[in-house]
């Protein structure tokens, strides 16, 4: 249920047709409070708990590093396996932490975009005066750029877990080698005839 509240089109709906007039215009104030309960519980709300989380997990492991460093663990067999579990646990918090970063950089500007298209009257595209083509362009301009960015957090995302995990790399390589070995074995078949 919650996908398909998340994934509602931002402007559907909104639309109030004016008897006589053929035009269909935005009610931007019925509209508003929709918005920001979407974007405060689609993505502040949140985002704000995921960075609560990380915030306690980086505190318990600063502690524990501590701990270690100032021999309150002790050592033993069991703790240097321990203690290489919890490093491999620290790698996989980093690659959270940068997933959840780039994350945030990709869909915050436009959860805000958003909001100022509905409380901010300069982004209003129906109240620009026609001489103010500059603007109605610049806003355009970052419209777009903005509204790609979380199409970007997508493609980032494999990029990311090949950069930082070892495992996910090996696959990405095997992938593109059987790839290429298969684009090469098509385009050295020639046309008409059949490999058996």
């Amino acid at each position: 249920g919650f996908a398909i509240y998340a994934a509602t089109n931002y402007l559907d709906g909104s639309g109030i047709m004016a008897h006589g007039s053929i035009y269909c215009t935005v009610n931007y104030d019925k509209i508003k409070a929709f918005y920001t309960l979407r974007a405060v519980s689609a993505f502040f709300l949140p985002t704000a708990v995921i960075l609560v989380m990380y915030v306690l997990i980086f505190a318990v492991v600063h502690k524990r590093q501590k701990m270690q460093r100032n021999g309150e663990l002790g050592e033993t067999d069991n703790d240097r396996n321990q203690r290489s579990g919890f490093l491999r646990d620290l790698k996989v918090v980093r690659m959270l932490l940068v997933i959840v970063g780039v994350f945030i950089l990709c869909w915050c500007p436009w959860f805000i975009w958003i909001l100022l298209l509905y409380y901010h009257p300069d982004f209003n595209f129906t109240e620009l005066p026609i001489w103010s083509f500059s603007k109605q362009r610049r806003i355009l301009i970052a419209n777009f750029i903005i509204s790609f960015l979380p199409y970007l957090n997508s493609l980032l995302n494999p990029v990311i877990y090949a950069c930082l995990d070892k495992t996910y790399r090996e696959a990405f390589k095997n992938l593109f080698k059987r790839m290429t070995c298969q684009l090469s074995s098509t385009t050295r078949q020639q046309p008409g005839t059949q490999q058996s």
